[in-house]
């Protein structure tokens, strides 16, 4: 039972803020609680936020997204107005169709951005004056923008991003 409770007592010790270490009254977190606290902690402690996404990490977290009303088909891209002193820079657009994609006609524009600058610092700026109101996983150099339209999966998708790069910080 003791070497059971050690990764959460360590945990615990290490990271009270996390409040499933409870808040000393009689209420104690039940076992999904404390393998969420090592879980969340874990990821935590393994995010460097120095370090740039890959575009091969977001376009993987992005790949099974599922229909959403006018949206049927979900594109990469690249913008050719991309961002003032942006090194690369990818949107995901949603189409009707198949055609649509073809022809470059999509329904909605830029609902996930991710952009490479030159700097952290640009990176910040960019999301900053980019994000209006929705997301944005910062890291390093990079920045991955989410559309207000990603409220409700942005942190599973942020989430599997950063599970995949060990990078960025979350803001928004």
């Amino acid at each position: 039972m003791r070497r059971a409770l050690a990764p959460l007592i360590a945990v615990c010790l290490l990271a009270p803020t996390l409040g499933a270490c409870g808040s000393g009254d009689d209420e104690s977190p039940d076992a999904t609680d404390a393998t969420t606290t090592i879980t969340t902690a874990t990821a935590t402690a393994a995010v460097d936020p120095s370090l740039p996404v890959a575009f091969a990490d977001v376009e993987a977290a992005t790949a099974d997204l599922p229909p959403d009303g006018a949206c049927a088909v979900w594109a990469w891209g690249t913008n050719s107005t991309g961002a003032d002193g942006a090194l690369d820079f990818r949107q995901l657009d949603c189409y009707p169709d198949e055609d649509a994609v073809s022809a470059g006609i999509p329904t909605r524009v830029q609902t996930i951005v991710w952009v490479q600058m030159p700097s952290a610092d640009d990176a910040a700026r960019y999301a900053a004056s980019d994000a209006a109101g929705g997301d944005v996983l910062l890291a390093g150099p990079t920045a991955v923008v989410f559309d207000p339209l990603w409220s409700a999966r942005v942190d599973e998708i942020a989430g599997e991003i950063q599970r995949a790069c060990g990078c960025g910080v979350r803001q928004g």
